[in-house]
């Protein structure tokens, strides 16, 4: 009975299977009997309602309105056979903020599966903090810009999930200070990456210790126009088009890559002025102790008319590519390569 809960409470959910969008209210704790053992499915079909996430009509498995919510030990299923045609989607959002009419804090979403979700997998859109760990999410894929697991604006962290089957597996957009550490992501088709950390103030994010791999036509771990200096450490990235990415900035925030391996992708390591599409900045990056191996091209340096790309690349292993370098100096490039390991 959710009138007869408060602020604080647990409340434990059965094995079976239940049918319903719920609407949390209250800081309360859920507690399934565990993934794929207790599972909630989305009441009414509304997937493709287009405009924002939660757009009129929208279908939201889990739609939080409050702070300090956990959601535990369940499967959120997108895909309710008893209203679609066993193959399709209904839910719109899996777990997401309501952003139309606050900001929550403290969203705990753990050991919680995800899947078969037209748009949003784990959403923390409403600017607050979050902490989402140890979740598996999969098939997020119906929309060009369907998100495995998204925070738009806030604080918190992504750690030891597994993604796969999304458009888009893990990202921040105006993050003001996100650790995403310990995830795996395979066949999505992009892995991890972070969008204009720092805009709206707070501290840099940290991109450490994940393993993504076979998204062969996109991008593995990437920093997007960051306006504070993102770390991206100890990662593993294999057969991506691209395996690092740092692109485009409008102040001179300096993104640093140190100690990743970069294997067998296309492109090894790819800095770029560009912002795909939005106006292009002068951009720095810098990368140390990295290992860039079996690549066709280890790094692939970027700068367009107007801008100038300073890359300073010390101490890497850089063996076994194809094209150790390629540069594109439509601008300005600055680059220092020195102390480095060619194989």
């Amino acid at each position: 009975d959710a009138a007869a809960t408060a602020n604080g409470d647990s409340i434990t959910v059965d094995p079976g299977t239940y049918v319903e969008n719920v609407t949390i209210t209250k800081g309360v704790i859920i507690n399934g009997a565990g993934q794929g053992v207790t599972t909630v499915y989305p009441s009414f079909a509304g997937a493709n309602t287009g405009g924002g996430s939660l757009s009129a009509g929208s279908s939201n498995v889990m739609l939080v309105q409050a702070d300090n919510v956990t959601i535990e030990n369940l499967t959120v299923d997108g895909n309710n056979p008893a209203i679609g045609s066993g193959s399709s989607i209904e839910a719109r959002n899996g777990i997401i903020t309501n952003h139309n009419v606050g900001v929550y804090n403290n969203l705990n979403v753990n050991h919680v599966t995800a899947q078969n979700i037209y748009l949003r997998g784990i959403y923390a859109s409403s600017g607050g903090s979050f902490n989402f760990h140890n979740n598996t999410v999969t098939n997020v894929q119906a929309d060009p810009s369907s998100v495995g697991m998204f925070n738009f604006g806030g604080s918190g962290s992504m750690n030891n999930n597994t993604v796969s089957y999304c458009n888009d597996a893990i990202s921040s957009n105006w993050s003001t200070g996100t650790t995403y550490s310990g995830n795996t992501v395979t066949n999505s088709g992009s892995g991890i990456h972070t969008d204009n950390n720092g805009g709206s103030g707070g501290t840099a994010d940290v991109i450490s210790g994940n393993t993504v791999t076979g998204i062969s036509g996109a991008y593995g771990i990437w920093v997007f126009v960051p306006y504070l200096n993102v770390q991206v450490s100890n990662n593993t990235v294999t057969n991506c088009y691209v395996g690092l990415g740092s692109f485009g900035q409008y102040v001179a925030a300096l993104p640093s890559f140190t100690g990743n391996t970069s294997n067998q992708n296309y492109i090894g390591v790819y800095t770029s002025t560009t912002t795909f599409g939005s106006p292009s900045g002068n951009s720095h990056h810098s990368f140390t102790n990295n290992f860039v191996a079996n690549n066709s091209y280890g790094f692939y340096i970027e700068s367009e008319s107007g801008y100038t790309n300073t890359t300073t690349a010390n101490n890497n292993s850089i063996t076994g590519n194809a094209t150790q370098v390629a540069v594109d100096n439509s601008g300005t490039l600055t680059i220092d390569m020195t102390c480095n390991w060619w194989g």
